[in-house]
């Protein structure tokens, strides 16, 4: 009970820690930066660092292949996000990403999956994004002025709280679905409502937008995660897994400060 509860506590206070920082990186360097650290797997990594112990190879080799055809999802997700933003609010646009996500999802999780099909699934939602563009600033800071603490912390640990409870019965419930539990975006859609209540449609857009960009980090550690589980054991590979989600994410950040310095230098000229 005590390890339980050890574990949702730090789930919870780990996720909001995620959200309070990708708040305070969207006012500082707009929408793509923030991404880097939004598409990194503290809801997955959490969620598989705590059953390393508890699950064989297999059952985390074949849930995080799962996780990996759902950035499939994911991407669904963004996508209805960012063309219902532009017409609708923040809880009908919220409710259509959840859509266009179960749309993907359950595909997923009722026909046969290996490697090759779960790549597929990637595709899939990269040309559902790819069809759905918009034209965003993807590097623009906020016009209006800091969060203020309360609101951002209180929002933050209802983030937490959630996906403390989600990724804490996921192990019981078998690994395909434990898989989609852990490819559903909760992170996303908690810091859309963050950032539209605070910077409006148009920011919240433009970081769904530039989180289409960064979610290599995401495919990184499914990926090897599911791929060397059966091969490295379960500590190897999600230590491999990780290494591999932070390089990926490292790469993205630098690529996106240096636009956003060379688009500043230019706006000075």
């Amino acid at each position: 009970m005590l390890s339980f509860a050890a574990a949702f506590v730090i789930r919870t206070l780990a996720t909001a820690l995620l959200i309070v920082i990708v708040a305070r990186l969207a006012e500082r360097t707009g929408p793509f930066v923030a991404s880097t650290v939004l598409t990194l797997p503290l809801f997955a990594g959490p969620s598989y660092f705590f059953m390393l112990s508890d699950v064989s190879p297999d059952f985390l080799a074949l849930s995080a292949l799962y996780a990996f055809a759902g950035t499939g999802a994911v991407l669904a997700f963004t996508a209805g996000y960012i063309v219902a933003a532009a017409r609708v609010g923040l809880a009908l646009s919220l409710v259509a990403g959840s859509c266009a996500w179960l749309t993907v999802a359950v595909p997923i999780r009722v026909a046969p999956l290996d490697g090759l099909i779960a790549a597929g699934w990637c595709l899939v939602g990269a040309a559902v994004a790819w069809f759905t563009r918009r034209t965003l600033d993807l590097h623009n800071r906020p016009g209006s002025g800091r969060a203020k603490w309360g609101p951002l912390v209180f929002r933050a640990l209802i983030a937490g709280l959630a996906v403390a409870s989600v990724s804490s019965v996921a192990n019981l419930i078998g690994p395909r679905v434990t898989g989609l539990v852990v490819a559903f975006p909760l992170t996303l859609s908690v810091s859309a409502w963050m950032v539209h209540r605070q910077y409006g449609a148009e920011f919240s857009a433009a970081m769904m937008a530039a989180t289409q960009r960064t979610l290599t980090s995401y495919m990184c550690f499914c990926a090897v995660l599911a791929f060397s589980a059966t091969q490295l054991g379960n500590e190897w590979a999600f230590s491999a897994a990780s290494g591999a989600a932070l390089l990926s994410a490292a790469t993205a950040a630098v690529i996106g400060l240096w636009i956003n310095h060379s688009q500043a230098a230019q706006s000075r000229e």
